[in-house]
């Protein structure tokens, strides 16, 4: 921040400190980050598509799937065997597959937010990264909608709520096992009837 309130960004010459103005900024703005995208090779392979991940019912054993680049980075078309790296979590999986293939790995993982990334490589360097997150185990549920409690006409007390399909990370839940009740003082147990409702 510069005097008079106004901002701007300099290059700095690393052998001599020297500052060089790039922009001026009028709006007080403020820099609180700022990165550099790695250099990609224009004959390096593009990036691969199509990357999924599958695990089922909340298992942690599943399967990761993408489709290898046909093509390199500045659009030639790729031939032959290309190489791959798979990054899940802290696990690294490496291999060769041919241009343009879909390629199926099995994967065991800890239960827990996972970042799944994928980048190819050949003889002119690594291509850019292609990057999922998704939760992998059982996930709890997510906050209930629809949360009523009406008296019934036998002076009984009814508690209703939307039926808990989706999990708090978007991970997966068992919905019969995916809510109850928890009374805030100490009451009949006659008086909670839980009726979810979808």
């Amino acid at each position: 921040m510069k005097s008079g309130f106004t901002s701007a960004l300099y290059e700095v010459n690393m052998q001599s400190g020297a500052l060089t103005l790039c922009r001026q900024f009028t709006g007080m703005e403020e820099i609180t980050g700022l990165y550099i995208l790695p250099h990609v090779d224009k004959g390096a392979p593009a990036k691969v598509s199509d990357l999924k991940a599958s695990f089922s019912n909340g298992s942690t054993t599943g399967k990761v799937s993408f489709t290898m680049p046909s093509a390199t980075k500045g659009g030639e078309t790729l031939s032959g065997n290309i190489n791959y790296k798979v990054y899940l979590g802290d696990q690294k999986k490496e291999g060769t597959a041919a241009a343009g293939k879909t390629v199926q790995l099995d994967a065991t993982l800890p239960e827990g937010r996972c970042k799944i990334v994928v980048t190819t490589s050949n003889a002119n360097g690594e291509s850019e990264r292609t990057a999922i997150s998704l939760w992998i185990g059982k996930d709890a549920p997510a906050t209930v909608s629809g949360l009523s409690l009406k008296r019934t006409l036998d002076k009984g007390l009814q508690l209703r709520w939307d039926a808990v399909s989706t999990g708090a990370h978007n991970g997966y839940v068992d919905p019969a096992s995916a809510y109850g009740v928890q009374p805030a003082r100490r009451m009949p147990q006659s008086a909670f009837q839980p009726d979810a409702t979808s």
